[in-house]
């Protein structure tokens, strides 16, 4: 366990000694990006430190608005709304569908969007095939809710299982893309632009802001109908919002985050050469988390003053879950060590399993 008085970016500080940290969900590296938190201080100095006041009051404040249109263009939806935490987004949208129709949650669901319904309890596979043979006889709206990736395990998601719901009827699929925006997709818009278009399915996108665009707060992207039903909630206006400052800041950051997001692939190409003639991990195309088999990868990186992700899940009776996870702030030399030691630790505990391509 480190107790830190601050935050890691690509390293940090442990009874003096600096430390590398391959671990967080900052994959942009925002967070101690200089120039995006210059954006970050202007805007506290226009807006203030923060805005407790409700978006349905009689002073509105435009950076909200503007945010949403920039969102939901670059989303290539019609409508998005934002909220201060990714669980609020969760929250909010779960209240909503359930006043409206049934609900099947996925076993991959975070807890923020599960709600009075159970989740399913099986595999994920045994989920879709419960839900290809559920006979939905109710007239309303069914809702399927489902993680884009298990970014535990670097696991991503296959939706082409949604073409063999019967076609005549309409069925909403809700994905919660925290892990993906910013990152995955040409412009980093995540999994939304490569989602199988079917007539008979509307998806509804969620995700966190917090992790790579660097802004606490969640956003719902869908339909114009349902944004501003979100909008008319009471659950809605009765939560304070993200913070002014930080939308500010990630408005005039997009020039900073797609170069950021160059930077994170260089980093994990050079990250991907360096192991890849070695079994044990798994990775999402593009994405900046490494599933390792082998955990004891962990304490030995500790050793040689390295910090990675690794500990028991989904209880401490659970097996530890160890990933590596890179970051755009990353230098060169970091990788580099990184790869060493563990190209050095394979060949220490055992034989060289050779594999071609890590994807």
């Amino acid at each position: 366990m480190f107790d830190l008085d601050h935050l890691p970016g690509r390293s940090f500080r442990n009874a003096g000694k600096k430390w590398l940290y391959f671990s967080g969900t900052a994959y942009l590296g925002l967070a101690h990006h200089p120039a995006f938190q210059q954006h970050l201080h202007d805007g506290l100095l226009r807006y203030g430190a923060n805005f407790g006041g409700s978006r349905l009051s009689n002073m509105r404040l435009s950076i909200f608005e503007a945010a949403e249109q920039l969102l939901a263009e670059w989303l290539n939806q019609e409508a998005v709304l934002t909220v201060s935490s990714g669980s609020l987004a969760g929250q909010l949208l779960i209240k909503y569908l359930q006043e409206q129709g049934d609900c099947y949650f996925s076993p991959s669901i975070h807890p923020a969007l599960s709600g009075s319904q159970p989740i399913f309890k099986g595999s994920l596979l045994e989920w879709q095939n419960f839900i290809l043979q559920e006979e939905f006889s109710t007239s309303k709206p069914v809702y399927l809710l489902s993680s884009s990736m298990d970014a535990l395990k670097a696991n991503v998601i296959d939706f082409n299982w949604l073409k063999h719901l019967d076609p005549s009827r309409k069925y909403y699929v809700v994905i919660d893309d925290s892990h993906g925006l910013g990152v995955l997709g040409e412009d980093g818009q995540g999994i939304i632009t490569q989602l199988p278009s079917f007539a008979h399915i509307e998806y509804i996108l969620i995700g966190s802001m917090g992790k790579a665009l660097g802004t606490p707060g969640g956003l719902i992207a869908g339909s114009r109908t349902l944004i501003q039903a979100l909008w008319q909630s009471p659950f809605f206006g009765g939560a304070s919002p993200i913070i002014p400052a930080y939308l500010y800041a990630f408005i005039n950051s997009q020039e900073i985050i797609r170069s950021q997001r160059k930077a994170l692939r260089f980093n994990i190409a050079n990250f991907k050469h360096g192991i890849n003639s070695y079994t044990g991990f798994r990775h999402i195309l593009e994405h900046p988390v490494f599933h390792v088999d082998d955990a004891q990868i962990g304490p030995y990186l500790q050793g040689e003053e390295i910090l990675i992700s690794a500990f028991p899940y989904p209880s401490e009776q659970d097996p530890i879950v160890s990933r590596i996870v890179i970051n755009a702030s990353h230098e060169s030399a970091d990788i580099e060590k990184l790869s060493t030691l563990i190209q050095r630790f394979y060949k220490k505990n055992g034989p060289l399993s050779i594999k071609k391509d890590l994807d």
